[in-house]
C-alpha cells in the first residue's frame, strides 16, 4: 500500500473513533484524536504533493470524502451536546436564582 492511501486510510479509521466517541458521549480523548487528524491531514497535504497514479488518487478522493462525512456527522452530535449542556447550564442558573430568591425570605 502506498504511502498516501494509508495516510487516508488512518485519516479515515481516526474519524470513525471521534464518531463513536461523539455517539456515546465520551468526549474525553476527542482533543488528542482531533491532534492526531490535524497531523494526518498535514501529511496528506505533504504527500499529495508528489506523483500519484490517477487511480489511487481517486482512491484516496474516496477514503477522504468518506471521512469529511463521518465529521460532519460527529459535528452534528457535538454540537447537541453543546446546546444540551447549555440548556442544563441556564437551568442550573435559574435555579440558583429562585434559591437565592427563597433565602431572602427565610
Amino acid at each position: 500500500m502506498d504511502t498516501i492511501t494509508a495516510l487516508s486510510l488512518e485519516l479515515l479509521q481516526t474519524t470513525k473513533a471521534l464518531l463513536e466517541r461523539c455517539q456515546t458521549g465520551d468526549v474525553d480523548d476527542l482533543n488528542a484524536l482531533q491532534l492526531h487528524r490535524t497531523e494526518l491531514v498535514q501529511a496528506l497535504d505533504l504527500e499529495s504533493q508528489k506523483p500519484y497514479p490517477r487511480d489511487v488518487l481517486v482512491g484516496c478522493r474516496s477514503l477522504l470524502d468518506e471521512a469529511q462525512s463521518l465529521e460532519k456527522e460527529a459535528l452534528k452530535y457535538l454540537q447537541q451536546q453543546r446546546d444540551e449542556a447549555g440548556s442544563a447550564y441556564q437551568k442550573l442558573k435559574a435555579a440558583d436564582k429562585a434559591r437565592k430568591a427563597y433565602d431572602r425570605f427565610k
